[in-house]
């Protein structure tokens, strides 16, 4: 099924909420090329593997390829500095991220600095307010008031 980029974006935030519902983190990150869904991560298998790796991984896997040119990788979160490594090498043709960091810290807190964005990897922010809700929804069941 062709999904439209509208979709997709839902689709990943869907995937970040049925990944706080299963108990695990609020992250999701999925791989679509010509609006078809390639492959999807919410990184529950293991939790050092970040969504975007697991994603990207699956998708080279479902390829047979290295470089995902043409394709887009979605995530629900602006990703952190070693995944935008992994989507540079991965060579999509662009990342699309529904929140930034700064607006997830209040409920998914993080010690490290947000990448800064330089040109080297198309990006686009799609602010996304369902995409925040994961993050709440999450520290709700997971950080105690100090």
């Amino acid at each position: 099924m062709l999904l439209d980029e509208g979709l997709l974006i839902r689709r990943t935030i869907a995937l970040g909420f049925r990944s706080v519902a299963e108990g695990g983190r609020p992250f999701a990150t999925l791989v679509a090329r010509d609006g078809g869904v390639l492959a999807e991560s919410n990184a529950q298998t293991d939790p050092l593997l970040h969504s975007e790796a697991e994603a990207i991984g699956r998708a080279r896997t479902r390829l047979g390829v290295w470089e995902l040119r043409g394709c887009e990788i979605y995530t629900l979160c602006q990703p952190c500095a070693a995944c935008l490594g992994l989507c540079r090498d991965a060579k999509a043709d662009r990342v699309v991220f529904l929140a930034l960091r700064e607006e997830c810290e209040p409920y998914y807190p993080e010690d490290e600095e947000p990448e800064e964005f330089t040109g080297w990897l198309p990006m686009l922010y799609v602010q996304e307010p369902d995409a925040v809700d994961v993050c709440r929804l999450w520290a709700a069941d997971h950080l105690k008031p100090q």
